[in-house]
């Protein structure tokens, strides 16, 4: 299990910017785990390209800009996915973005209202 140090801020927990993502489920799994290392507080993740097959959207250049970013390789998104009443849900409308190569995220509200906070899936659509 790879543990990457992260900083940034999460919508609704701005007091916190230190955290570590853990690929606790495998490599190959499209999901993660955020959790803070300032607080008790963590989140669980999905890759949205693995779970939703046209899911797209573009980055501003004033996010490319604040993320320090040089290029797609260096980029890596994660939405936040919660469980509830024996259904998942994913917040494809607040991806995090995250430049793997500096360690940094950023969790933007995209503009494209076709995008909810809460898209339930089933894990067998999961590959």
């Amino acid at each position: 299990m790879s543990k990457t140090p992260l900083k940034g801020k999460v919508i609704g927990f701005e007091d916190y910017a230190d955290y570590v993502l853990e690929d606790a489920f495998g490599e190959a799994s499209p999901f993660r785990i955020l959790s803070c290392n300032d607080a008790s507080v963590s989140f669980i993740m999905a890759n949205p390209f693995k779970i939703i097959d046209d899911y797209t959207f573009r980055i501003e250049d004033d996010l490319v800009n604040d993320l320090g970013l040089n290029g797609l390789g260096d980029v890596a998104v994660l939405c936040i996915v919660r469980y509830e009443g024996h259904t998942f849900f994913i917040n494809l409308r607040s991806p995090l973005i995250i430049n793997t190569a500096r360690g940094v995220f950023i969790q933007t509200i995209l503009q494209d209202e076709a995008y909810s906070v809460s898209v339930p899936f089933e894990m067998k659509k999961v590959e």
